[in-house]
Order: C-alpha cells, then sequence, then structure tokens
C-alpha cells in the first residue's frame, strides 16, 4: 500500500512540473507577441467584419456552418485579439463593446440589399466576443502572466 501512494505521489508531481513548464513556456509566448501586431490584427478584424456584415447577399461569403455560430467564432476570434492587444481593460469592457458594435452592424443590415437584420445575429456575436475575451483573461491568469508585450522599434 505504501508503494502505490508513493508512486502517486511520484505522478502527481511529475504532473505539476509538467504543468509548470507549459504555463512558463506559454507566459513566455505571450510576452514575446509584438504589441502592434496583435493591435493590428485587432482592428483588422473590426474592419472585417463589419465589411462581411455589410456586403450585399449576392457578394456574401458563407460557411457550411451554422449563421450564429460564424458570428460566435468570428466575435470570439475579436475579442480574444482585443485583449491580447488591450490586456488592461477587462474582458467585460470588450465584450460589451463588441455587442454594441455588433448590434449597431446588424442594424445597418437593414439598408442594405439582400440582408436584414436580427437580434439573434447580435446575441451570437457578443457571446463569441465574451468567450473569447474571457478565454484570453483566463489565460493570463492561469500562466501567471502581467502580459507586458513586446513593444516595437
Amino acid at each position: 500500500m505504501a508503494m502505490n501512494r508513493t508512486a502517486e505521489l511520484t505522478t502527481a508531481g511529475a504532473s505539476r512540473r509538467r504543468y509548470g513548464i507549459v504555463r512558463r513556456l506559454v507566459a513566455g509566448l505571450l510576452a514575446a507577441i509584438p504589441i502592434v501586431a496583435v493591435r493590428a490584427g485587432a482592428w483588422a478584424c473590426v474592419v472585417v467584419i463589419a465589411y462581411l456584415s455589410l456586403v450585399p447577399h449576392n457578394m456574401e461569403i458563407r460557411t457550411p456552418l451554422p449563421g450564429g455560430l460564424e458570428h460566435a467564432i468570428a466575435y470570439a476570434g475579436a475579442g480574444a485579439l482585443m485583449k491580447l492587444g488591450y490586456p488592461r481593460r477587462t474582458f467585460w469592457l470588450i465584450a460589451s463593446g463588441f455587442f454594441a458594435y455588433s448590434s449597431v452592424l446588424e442594424v445597418l443590415q437593414a439598408f442594405v440589399p439582400g440582408r436584414h437584420s436580427e437580434i439573434e445575429g447580435a446575441l451570437w456575436s457578443g457571446s463569441g466576443a465574451l468567450l473569447g475575451a474571457w478565454a484570453t483573461a483566463y489565460l493570463f491568469r492561469w500562466t501567471g502572466s502581467t502580459f507586458r508585450p513586446v513593444r516595437s522599434k
């Protein structure tokens, strides 16, 4: 019985060491990201989302995924990049900003030929942004990273 307990403790210790190595690795990768590139990517997502939301129906590019899931994925990526680029902003602020943005885009779709606005689109988008920003905030907490990204010179 004592042998099994020793083996369990050894396995648990090895597991903690592996997690520690992974956490340090992820924290190092986060710190190596140039903040200018992350912010540019986040704002590029904002522009691309507006373009894709406001093009006429005949120019629309669709995936085989349901529309709500497309919204959630696009906004989750944008929310994650925005949280990476602006780490001192709370994920609630980022998510609510994207929810307001998606709501405005949904209203503007009423004026685009072949498009229609739906509250569900704004809800899916806001949920995606919340998930992306929260996941990034959790990543910061999990790694213990204060995330001071590299500033480009």
